[in-house]
Protein backbone atom coordinates (compact mmCIF):
# COMPACT_ATOMS: atom_id res chain seq x y z
CA UNK A 1 0.00 0.00 0.00
CA UNK A 2 1.60 3.21 1.04
CA UNK A 3 5.42 3.22 1.51
CA UNK A 4 8.56 4.24 0.88
CA UNK A 5 11.45 1.83 -0.77
CA UNK A 6 14.88 2.15 -1.36
CA UNK A 7 17.56 -0.45 -2.76
CA UNK A 8 21.37 0.13 -4.16
CA UNK A 9 21.71 -1.13 -7.51
CA UNK A 10 24.58 -1.26 -9.70
CA UNK A 11 23.73 -3.18 -13.82
CA UNK A 12 26.66 -4.63 -15.03
CA UNK A 13 25.47 -6.06 -18.19
CA UNK A 14 22.15 -5.22 -19.35
CA UNK A 15 20.05 -2.03 -20.26
CA UNK A 16 18.82 -0.99 -16.89
CA UNK A 17 17.41 -2.10 -13.41
CA UNK A 18 14.84 -0.83 -10.80
CA UNK A 19 11.78 -1.57 -8.79
CA UNK A 20 8.20 -3.18 -9.05
CA UNK A 21 5.59 -2.29 -6.28
CA UNK A 22 2.18 -2.24 -5.57
CA UNK A 23 2.54 -5.61 -8.35
CA UNK A 24 -0.01 -8.16 -8.47
CA UNK A 25 1.54 -11.75 -10.45
CA UNK A 26 -1.71 -13.25 -10.71
CA UNK A 27 -3.10 -10.28 -12.75
CA UNK A 28 -0.46 -9.11 -14.38
CA UNK A 29 0.20 -5.48 -13.01
CA UNK A 30 2.51 -3.16 -11.19
CA UNK A 31 4.08 -0.18 -11.41
CA UNK A 32 7.97 -0.06 -12.30
CA UNK A 33 10.71 2.63 -12.05
CA UNK A 34 13.58 1.54 -13.68
CA UNK A 35 17.25 3.58 -14.11
CA UNK A 36 19.02 2.70 -17.32
CA UNK A 37 23.00 3.02 -17.76
CA UNK A 38 22.74 6.03 -20.00
CA UNK A 39 21.19 8.22 -16.79
CA UNK A 40 17.49 7.97 -18.20
CA UNK A 41 14.75 7.20 -16.13
CA UNK A 42 11.23 5.66 -15.99
CA UNK A 43 8.53 4.87 -14.15
CA UNK A 44 6.07 2.43 -16.02
CA UNK A 45 2.09 1.54 -15.45
CA UNK A 46 1.87 -2.22 -16.87
CA UNK A 47 -1.96 -3.06 -17.54
CA UNK A 48 -3.32 -5.89 -19.38
CA UNK A 49 -4.83 -4.87 -22.59
CA UNK A 50 -6.63 -7.23 -24.92
CA UNK A 51 -5.26 -9.97 -23.01
CA UNK A 52 -1.85 -8.38 -23.40
CA UNK A 53 0.48 -6.71 -21.19
CA UNK A 54 1.05 -3.02 -21.90
CA UNK A 55 3.65 -0.73 -20.46
CA UNK A 56 2.22 2.80 -20.12
CA UNK A 57 4.43 5.55 -18.89
CA UNK A 58 3.58 8.12 -16.10
CA UNK A 59 7.06 9.58 -15.59
CA UNK A 60 10.09 9.54 -17.60
CA UNK A 61 13.64 11.81 -18.32
CA UNK A 62 17.33 11.99 -17.35
CA UNK A 63 18.98 13.01 -14.51
CA UNK A 64 22.16 14.15 -13.56
CA UNK A 65 21.92 12.19 -10.48
CA UNK A 66 22.15 9.14 -11.88
CA UNK A 67 25.55 7.67 -12.11
CA UNK A 68 25.93 6.23 -15.36
CA UNK A 69 27.59 3.18 -16.68
CA UNK A 70 27.75 -0.46 -16.11
CA UNK A 71 28.57 -1.76 -12.61
CA UNK A 72 27.79 1.87 -11.20
CA UNK A 73 25.84 1.82 -7.45
CA UNK A 74 22.54 4.20 -7.81
CA UNK A 75 20.29 4.60 -4.83
CA UNK A 76 17.05 3.91 -6.69
CA UNK A 77 13.60 5.30 -4.52
CA UNK A 78 9.74 5.75 -4.56
CA UNK A 79 7.74 7.25 -2.41
CA UNK A 80 4.16 6.14 -3.17
CA UNK A 81 0.90 7.44 -1.08
CA UNK A 82 -2.17 7.52 -1.85
CA UNK A 83 -2.21 8.48 -5.41
CA UNK A 84 1.22 10.05 -5.85
CA UNK A 85 4.15 8.34 -6.61
CA UNK A 86 7.32 10.27 -5.99
CA UNK A 87 10.84 9.10 -7.42
CA UNK A 88 14.57 9.71 -5.82
CA UNK A 89 18.00 8.83 -7.13
CA UNK A 90 21.19 9.30 -4.94
CA UNK A 91 18.68 10.96 -2.83
CA UNK A 92 17.69 13.87 -5.68
CA UNK A 93 13.96 14.50 -6.02
CA UNK A 94 13.17 13.34 -9.86
CA UNK A 95 9.29 14.26 -9.94
CA UNK A 96 5.88 12.72 -8.89
CA UNK A 97 3.06 11.72 -10.68
CA UNK A 98 -0.47 10.92 -9.76
CA UNK A 99 -2.28 7.60 -10.72
CA UNK A 100 -5.55 5.89 -9.09
CA UNK A 101 -4.98 2.39 -11.04
CA UNK A 102 -2.97 0.65 -8.14
CA UNK A 103 -3.42 0.92 -4.41
CA UNK A 104 -1.58 -2.24 -3.38
CA UNK A 105 0.74 -5.19 -3.87
CA UNK A 106 3.97 -6.75 -4.02
CA UNK A 107 7.26 -5.20 -4.12
CA UNK A 108 10.53 -6.85 -6.41
CA UNK A 109 13.47 -5.80 -8.13
CA UNK A 110 14.24 -6.56 -12.00
CA UNK A 111 16.63 -5.79 -14.51
CA UNK A 112 16.10 -5.28 -18.09
CA UNK A 113 17.95 -5.87 -21.41
CA UNK A 114 17.55 -6.27 -25.00
CA UNK A 115 16.19 -9.88 -26.25
CA UNK A 116 20.37 -11.25 -27.17
CA UNK A 117 21.86 -9.32 -23.97
CA UNK A 118 23.05 -11.26 -20.57
CA UNK A 119 21.75 -9.61 -17.62
CA UNK A 120 24.25 -8.95 -14.38
CA UNK A 121 22.90 -7.26 -11.72
CA UNK A 122 23.79 -6.45 -8.05
CA UNK A 123 20.79 -5.65 -5.49
CA UNK A 124 21.85 -4.51 -1.92
CA UNK A 125 20.46 -2.95 1.14
CA UNK A 126 17.00 -3.02 0.42
CA UNK A 127 14.84 -1.54 3.05
CA UNK A 128 10.76 -0.71 2.46
CA UNK A 129 9.00 1.56 5.14
CA UNK A 130 5.05 1.23 5.58
CA UNK A 131 3.41 4.52 5.69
Amino acid sequence: SDLLLQVQMSVGSGHSGGVVFRADATKDYEYQFRISKDGTYILNKYVVENDKPASKPLLSGSSPAIVKGANQPNLVAILAQGDGVAVYVNKKYLGITNDTTYHQGQIGVYVDSDPSSIVDAAFTKLQVWRL
